[in-house]
């Protein structure tokens, strides 16, 4: 997709190429860079000017002389940069008119054929849900959404947490304590306090530890008593 704004800044790149080896003899690779409240697009004429042996200053002021099109409203030149700015009217005529047309997919990329995983979500199994963890979710979806209106090609991937060391702590406390659960909380809430004291036990007790550590061996290996 073809957008206005690359149009004006091929536009100018061109137009200083052109204008460097017409001078200089020389090709050299434009890279424009956009200055804050300095231009929409300036080029910086430092590297050129150890090329050819002349100062940035009056590089910079040669090159604005010869920099023009009609895409280009005015160009200045500011202590050794070529400072360039959009023609707005040309701008306006051809961009309100796409933004019509494309409606919502306005501003997407072409396709970069390169693949983006996003992992998010991933909620701890040891945990409650509460309102804090519906923010990984709303975070993956929208980069997910971004990556995508971008040109990349995005696969999402949610990593099941059912097994590994805090699943087994939380197992071995749910088998072998006698715990009273709160008869009122959320079922998520309840198991909470189990893996909680597990946790400490196993910090102080070397055959808790060994237990859990057994439990875990025993999940990799697919053992499902």
């Amino acid at each position: 997709m073809k957008y206005p704004y690359k149009t004006f800044k091929r536009e100018v790149s061109e137009q200083l190429a052109c204008a460097i080896t017409a001078v200089y003899g020389i090709e050299a690779d434009v890279k424009l860079e956009e200055p804050k409240g300095m231009a929409d697009v300036a080029y910086p004429c430092f590297s050129l000017s150890k090329q050819v042996g002349e100062s940035p200053l009056k590089i910079a002021e040669t090159l604005a002389k010869r920099v023009e099109g009609k895409w280009i409203a005015r160009v200045e030149a500011v202590r050794g940069y070529v400072n360039v700015f959009v023609n707005t009217d040309m701008l306006a005529a051809q961009l309100l008119p796409q933004i019509q047309e494309m409606g919502d997919s306005f501003g997407s990329q072409e396709e970069k054929h390169e693949t983006v995983i996003v992992e998010h979500t991933s909620a701890n199994p040891n945990g409650p849900l509460h309102v804090g963890r519906a923010r990984n979710p709303i975070i993956g979806d929208t980069l997910a959404r971004l990556l995508r209106f971008g040109g990349y090609r995005v696969t999402t991937q949610y990593y099941v947490d059912d097994m590994g060391k805090q699943v087994a702590i939380l197992y071995w406390g749910a088998t072998h304590l006698d715990m009273e659960l709160p008869e009122h909380e959320k079922e998520d809430h309840r198991y909470v306090g189990f893996y909680q004291k597990a946790a400490s036990l196993m910090e102080t007790d070397e055959s808790v530890q060994r237990e859990i550590e057994e439990i875990v061996k025993r999940a990799e290996r697919g053992d499902r008593t």
